[in-house]
Order: structure tokens, then sequence, then C-alpha cells
């Protein structure tokens, strides 16, 4: 099985991909029932607050194992505004 983490959000660069698990040698048994979850997808946030950031994506889960979802980039996201801020300043 391959698993993929759910992506997370940002608000100017985007957040980081889901994180991957691939899973082998899984034995299953016919008729058995099995809980699989998918990662949601962070959500994005429109708000122009500074501190306003998306949010991290889900973990992906089946047969035991799991795939950590994708984080909001926050660090990301302030580095872009340092950049923008100084390109106003020095066109």
């Amino acid at each position: 099985a391959f698993l993929v983490g759910g992506g997370g959000a940002g608000r100017y660069g985007g957040g980081g991909g889901g994180h991957t698990k691939t899973a082998r040698k899984i034995q299953l048994i016919a008729g058995q029932e099995y809980e699989i979850v998918i990662g949601e997808g962070g959500v994005a946030t429109t708000s122009s607050s500074a501190s306003a950031y998306g949010t991290d994506g889900g973990a992906t889960a089946a047969f035991g194992y799991e795939a950590a979802g994708g984080i909001n980039c926050e660090e990301n996201q302030k580095l872009m505004q340092t950049l923008y801020r100084n390109r106003r300043r020095n066109p």
C-alpha cells in the first residue's frame, strides 16, 4: 500500500506536501473490514492578518501504517512577507 498524507495549506507560499509511506507484505483476511483514513488537505486562510496561517494536512493511515500530513509553512510565509516588503522599499 502506498500512503500519502494530506498537504498543508498556506497563505502566500502554500504549505508543505504530505509525507509518504510504502507498506509492503501486508496480509489481509478475506471478509474482514479494515479502517482506512485519508488525510484531508489543510485549509487555506483568506485573512490579511500577519499572524494568520493555513492549517496542517491530516495523516493518512491504513493497516497499521501512517503517513503524516504536510505542515502549513509558517516560516516560509514569514520569509516571503519579508522579501515582499523589501522589494516594495527597494524597487
